[in-house]
């Protein structure tokens, strides 16, 4: 065996190296060192040591636990190689217990380094199989408890794990929320078995073949999703009546009534999860939140909940239920009652009570923060979540928009602090900026909430007060130095988001006596710099230097041609702006509130450019600037969306009338079904007979739709699935109208007879999976009688009728143009007839000396939409019998990735500072080849596989284990994130979505857009592309798999 790396080290290097790896304490850690040479570890366990103490955050108080965890190890036999030292390092150092843990259970660490999900979240689906494997069948319930906390402490184990090697906060809180859900929802499964077999079931009288409905609410943060390592976990349990109802088995002596029955269930529910065993607890249970409180029945009928809201609800209980969500039991029935709810929750009208009430509230928070200030200042003992500045004041500034608004404005109801704040901003209702650093701070202050509960496994949220555990908590958030410095790191890292919570806090609902001093001097400083800027008096140093001062960034040279002034100089020249000088008495107050707001923006200057567009085109419309000073919202969302999106800046820019979109934000439809949409553009169209009218109409509801969705999707209201569907079935609607146009005006020519044109959907628009800015892959197929099979004449007239209908889906009129059409797959691709009949269509793709296999790929997605109905059997035969074979071909898998070859070398273009979504390694295409080749191997036996969208195929191979279930997550999730990723950059850019510039300045808005924020040590841009390279690493690997290895196979 070679000598380990300091054996071969004389004293002096030794210490040299030691002070390298910046070791505090060498003498210390000498002794360390010693002893993991008596251990005799093996030549890869060193190696493993040696980069630990290169490269890890704290080798100091790495190598102590680590030597006892080895020792311990080794004594019970475990075998050190299959050790992965770098993932278990974070726990054996930042948390005492769980390293004791390990020592005891040594075996857990090897369940932990081997564990799939160490990388990646587990979705709710999987732990619920899990936990159901482990405790269906389990009917004693000492056995129970002991299993469920095996199971929990297990989990807790791998998300601490996640947790401290820099996983986002937001997944570990998401995964702590799920596994407390599924504790929940199996312990409820069991004592209502145990129940129901010693009182019987609980039926309603009036439903005797139903038992009652029971459902578990969470609330606060398992509300919200965003549960922390030693939260405690809020619950109200409802049932759904207990009027004429009476359980199973009237006749037996112990029957009880559905009150009783439901009460002791929830009884026994909080015991199995709260109580302290040899095996620890599953989670502590506040039922604090119920009806009447502590005082209160721990169950209650939805009836009896109803009564006690409208009656005696007080103005907390509101902001409770803010966050309130079904966890366990009968999710619909939980669903139900939030409905019931919704009257007391969501008030459409607030008189001056209601909002007094709101006040009342923020105030109480003010003053516990202040009392804990006064105790506590960072870093030593402030309190993160109810200290001043912290996590309860982010909380509540979201609750109290949310309850204002929230009535009118149903898009806000949502549970997730973060995600509330994102749709606040998308509402107008808070600057984007605000928005940010709100966000930021909470992200950063529930890193460090978990930091400090795991390291202290304890339910607690105050920064540690010895400095030996500041410099701890410091060095896992990544501050380095000694420990004086790792102390003032720590302070700079969180006083200044505290200062900014606590300021913003501060003025929310500002009560009627004003703000402080002190914020009237900043309220005061920025009008006068806003006038500074609007003063032509002022030469432009002056201007410049207010500018900078308002937000808008320092000159990349001298303060000569500063942009944004130049901007405001161009606005003033012109007569019909506001800015104009002559309009100054009536709109000077809009044009100071876009110079102030513009500079709280994300990218201030972008916003004025786009600013500058808008107003340029609107001209002297006095009537919508009159809208907007008067509209707070919509101002502020009109600036949101200049500086973070070009696709929407510039449809508002083009068409002012969509303000009226931004003043109604977030108050209509979340999502419209195909049959309302129908319904909606028809009675558009009524109100022109002319066709160019009727055309320009469509462009008018397209882009209107458009904005609606994308607002929505901006918000994080609709999930990837649901843009996709609402898009394409606004094509689809469209298509089918100006097909009908395109038609009848053939046929008031007389140059069409017998049936239309028939329009099938290829590519993303055939399985409803479009994007922003997609165009339309499409078919055209006609039916022909026996005689006019092949007939040219009937081919020229449907191919005039194909060429009229791209021409008004394409050409360029005072509304702009549709969309791009893409007739390139059909037969014969760009060199082939525009048109074909079903019989020609037919026999080009039986024809395999003329029909490729990737084009009956592209059929897989083949989509009826408008036109001839007769023409479907016609192609769904088609695509059954030539696509879908008993035997495929043998060499379909060689096929398929000589095709994915061409399209990474001639398309991709991927380099150092570009990815390509679409056609980059790992990316959509390799996902999409592995489910078709499935398709194509399998779709002939399974016809449920033949059609459906990515998400939908994928879930069908991974419930029939075609592919394994961590497989299929991978590529459930990577999909997810390219196609939102997708569209965001679609939003940002207005052009190509598939490229994904890494370098550009613009990445670290498109990252906040998808949710990232500032973290310890990295960008929100860093986490991007680390997530990006993750799932594009993980895509291409089951790509291999699929079909590079066995490509190499079949050459051997």
């Amino acid at each position: 065996m070679s000598e380990s790396f300091w054996e071969t080290k004389e004293e002096a290097e030794l210490w040299a190296w030691m002070v390298q790896t910046k070791i505090r304490s060498p003498q210390h850690a000498k002794h360390h060192l010693d002893a993991l040479v008596r251990l005799s570890l093996s030549e890869t366990l060193r190696l493993q040591v040696e980069s630990l103490m290169n490269h890890f955050w704290d080798p100091d108080r790495l190598l102590p636990p680590l030597v006892r965890f080895l020792d311990g190890c080794r004594q019970v036999g475990i075998d050190l190689e299959s050790l992965a030292l770098n993932e278990l390092a974070p726990v054996l150092t930042h948390s005492p217990v769980l390293a004791r843990t390990l020592l005891r259970q040594p075996e857990l660490a090897i369940s932990l380094v081997r564990d799939k999900y160490l990388e990646r979240p587990k979705k709710r689906t999987m732990w619920m199989v899990e936990a159901q494997a482990r405790l269906a069948n389990v009917g004693d319930p000492d056995v129970f408890d002991k299993e469920l906390r095996r199971f929990r402490n297990k989990e807790m184990l791998r998300i601490a794990a996640r947790e401290l090697r820099g996983e986002d906060v937001r997944e570990t809180a998401l995964e702590l929320s799920f596994l407390a859900e599924i504790c929940l929802e199996v312990t409820v499964q069991f004592w209502r078995r145990q129940l129901t077999l010693s009182l019987g079931a609980p039926r309603l009288a009036a439903f005797p073949d139903r038992e009652c409905r029971f459902v578990v609410m969470g609330m606060g943060k398992l509300g919200g999703r965003e549960l922390n390592y030693s939260s405690d976990i809020d619950l109200i349990y409802f049932y759904e009546a207990d009027d004429e109802a009476e359980p199973m088995d009237s006749d037996r002596s112990d029957t009880v009534d559905l009150h009783r029955w439901f009460s002791r269930l929830s009884e026994l529910v909080s015991k199995s999860i709260s109580r302290v065993t040899e095996d620890g607890f599953c989670f502590r249970v506040d039922l604090g939140l119920r009806p009447e409180g502590k005082f209160g029945p721990i169950c209650n009928s939805v009836a009896a909940a109803e009564t006690y809201y409208e009656s005696w609800g007080h103005p907390w209980e509101r902001v409770a239920w803010v966050r309130a969500r079904p966890v366990a039991g009968d999710l619909d029935l939980g669903v139900e009652l939030i409905g019931s709810l919704s009257p007391f929750i969501w008030r459409k009208t607030l008189d001056n009570k209601a909002i007094d009430d709101i006040r009342r509230i923020k105030t109480q928070i003010n003053d516990r923060a202040r009392r804990r200030h006064a105790e506590g200042t960072i870093p030593k003992a402030w309190d993160v979540k109810l200290g001043e500045g912290g996590i309860r004041e982010i909380e509540f500034f979201a609750n109290a928009f949310q309850l204002i608004y929230g009535g009118k404005m149903p898009v806000l109801r949502e549970p997730s602090t973060v995600k509330a704040l994102e749709k606040l901003v998308y509402a107008g209702l808070v600057p984007a900026k605000t928005g940010e650093v709100l966000r930021d701070a909470y992200l950063l202050f529930r890193r460090v909430e978990h930091r400090i509960q795991i390291a202290e496994e304890r339910q607690t949220h105050s920064l540690p007060t010895t400095p030996a555990a500041i410099d701890a908590l410091a060095r896992s958030l990544g501050v380095t130095g000694t420990e004086n410095d790792t102390a003032a790191g720590l302070t700079r890292m969180l006083d200044t988001p505290r200062r900014a919570v606590a300021t913003t806090f501060e003025q929310l609902l500002i009560v009627e006596n004003g703000p402080d001093n002190a914020q009237q001097d900043v309220d005061s400083d920025n009008n006068y710099l806003v006038s500074v800027v609007l003063s032509t008096e002022h030469d432009d140093r002056q201007r410049t230097d207010a500018m900078v001062a308002l937000g808008y960034g320092e000159p990349l040279d001298d303060r000569s041609n500063y942009e944004p002034l130049e901007v405001i100089k161009s606005l003033q020249r012109r007569p019909t702006t506001p800015f104009h000088p002559r309009h100054a008495s009536r709109f000077e107050p809009l044009c100071r509130d876009w110079v102030r707001e513009a500079g709280l923006c994300p990218q201030p200057v972008v916003a004025l450019r786009h600013l500058r567009n808008f107003v340029w085109n609107l001209r002297e419309n006095t009537a919508i600037y009159d809208i907007l000073q008067r509209v707070e919202p919509a101002r502020r969302l009109l600036l949101t969306l200049f500086a973070s999106s070009a696709f929407l800046a510039r449809a508002v820019a083009r068409r002012p009338y969509l303000v009226d979109s931004l003043v109604f934000q977030g108050r209509g439809q979340r999502t419209k079904t195909k049959t309302v949409l129908e319904t909606e553009l028809a009675a558009v169209l009524m109100l022109s007979d002319d066709l160019e009218s009727k055309l320009n109409l469509c462009r008018r509801v397209q882009t209107e739709e458009m904005v609606r969705i994308a607002l929505l999707d901006l918000a994080g209201d609709l999930s990837i699935t649901e843009v996709g569907e609402q898009l394409s079935d606004l094509a689809d609607v469209l298509v089918a109208a100006v097909l009908e146009c395109a038609t009848a005006e053939l046929r008031n020519r007389g140059r069409l007879v017998g049936a239309p044109l028939a329009v099938f959907a290829l590519g993303r628009w055939g399985t409803r999976e479009m994007g922003f800015g997609s165009d339309l892959d499409v078919l055209f197929l006609y039916s022909d009688t026996a005689e006019d099979d092949g007939s040219v004449e009937r081919q020229q007239i449907m191919a005039r009728l194909a060429q009229t209908f791209i021409t008004h889906m394409t050409c360029m009129l005072a509304e702009g143009t549709l969309y791009s059409v893409d007739t390139r797959l059909r037969p014969d691709g760009g060199h082939g007839a525009l048109v074909s009949s079903v019989p020609a269509f037919l026999r080009y793709h039986r024809d395999s000396n003329r029909s490729d296999w990737w084009e009956k790929q592209a059929l897989l997605k083949a989509r009826f939409v408008a036109g001839d109905k007769t023409c479907i059997t016609s192609l769904e035969s088609t695509v059954t019998s030539v696509v879908f074979q008993a035997v495929p071909p043998a060499d379909l898998a060689v096929q398929m990735h000589r095709l994915r070859r061409r399209l990474l070398d001639e398309v991709a273009h991927e380099n150092a500072k570009v990815y390509n979504l679409k056609f980059g390694r790992g990316g959509l295409v390799e996902i999409e080849f592995i489910v078709q080749l499935y398709q194509l191997q399998l779709g002939y036996s399974h016809p449920e596989l033949r059609h459906g969208t990515m998400l939908q195929l994928l879930w069908w191979l991974g419930s029939k284990s075609c592919l394994a279930p961590m497989d299929c997550q991978v590529l459930t999730d990577a999909w997810r994130f390219y196609r939102r990723l997708e569209n965001r950059i679609r939003l940002q850019r207005d052009r190509s979505a598939d490229e994904f510039f890494i370098s550009t300045p613009e990445v670290d808005q498109l990252a906040r857009q998808m949710g990232y924020g500032q973290v310890p040590g990295r960008t929100a841009a860093e986490q991007l592309v680390v997530h990006y390279n993750r799932h594009a690493d993980a895509v291409h690997a089951l790509y291999s798999a699929h079909f590079i290895e066995r490509c190499d196979e079949s050459k051997s």
